[in-house]
């Protein structure tokens, strides 16, 4: 019985204690629960990028022995710098942003055309450089969006005969278009870690120049690059502490 009168006594005790905590106005202590990682894309971010590019491209050359026209379809690692702004507006992101990549599209095709049999022909890309507006919708910390531009490929072109050691060379910028999509995701506040994929397309043609000795043009120049590429970038973020 005593031992039993001891219990009754310690649950009476714990009671008035907890009233009286009551009465004197102690709350409870709550632990708050974790905060979440801010997400404001909005600001300058400055990064680079590093992919696979595949090509479609070609021209036709035309002297007097006739026209002929070469195919050709070249890979290459890709890679660069991108710099761009962009604002947030709820879920809505857009800004604008420029890019240049280097790459080494190059391959030699051989003419079939009765006097220059065996003479090669040649293509090569080395430079890509854009400037696009982007447009996209963030949630959390992910963000999927479109882009599209201005695009300045570097191409070059080139042809060699063996038999009369005679070549000839055209290079330059030549202006087009490109259009892409891809996703981002916050890694941290100021780190965006993200893969894309774009399409690059030029065309031109150029003026006299020289194959087997005789005047030639190069006409219909034109390159189709397609590139899936990873990007890492620090944004400056606007409007945060």
């Amino acid at each position: 019985m005593g031992k039993g009168w001891l219990c009754v006594a310690a649950i009476a005790l714990a009671f008035c204690g907890t009233a009286q905590a009551a009465d004197l106005g102690v709350k409870p202590v709550y632990k708050a629960p974790p905060t979440q990682v801010a997400t404001n894309w909005s600001g300058v971010y400055l990064g680079g990028q590093i992919g696979y590019a595949w090509s479609r491209g070609g021209y036709t050359l035309t002297q007097a022995l006739g026209s002929e026209s070469f195919n050709f379809d070249p890979k290459s690692v890709i890679g660069g710098g991108h710099l761009g702004v962009q604002g947030q507006w709820g879920h809505i992101v857009a800004g604008i942003e420029g890019t240049y990549s280097g790459l080494k599209l190059d391959q030699t095709q051989y003419a079939t055309l009765a006097g220059v049999v065996g003479s090669e022909r040649h293509m090569t890309t080395t430079g890509v450089a854009t400037v696009v507006g982007k447009l996209g919708y963030a949630w959390d910390q992910w963000l999927i969006y479109g882009k599209g531009g201005w695009a300045d490929l570097k191409i070059a072109t080139h042809t060699f005969t063996p038999a009369t050691g005679v070549s000839s060379d055209t290079s330059g910028w030549v202006s087009g278009y490109t259009l892409g999509a891809g996703v981002d995701y916050m890694l941290m506040r100021n780190v965006i870690v993200g893969a894309d994929f774009n399409y690059y397309h030029a065309s031109t043609s150029r003026a006299t120049t020289f194959s087997n000795g005789l005047a030639a043009n190069y006409n219909d120049i034109h390159q189709n690059i397609y590139a899936v590429t990873l990007r890492a970038s620090y944004l400056f973020n606007i409007g945060m502490p």
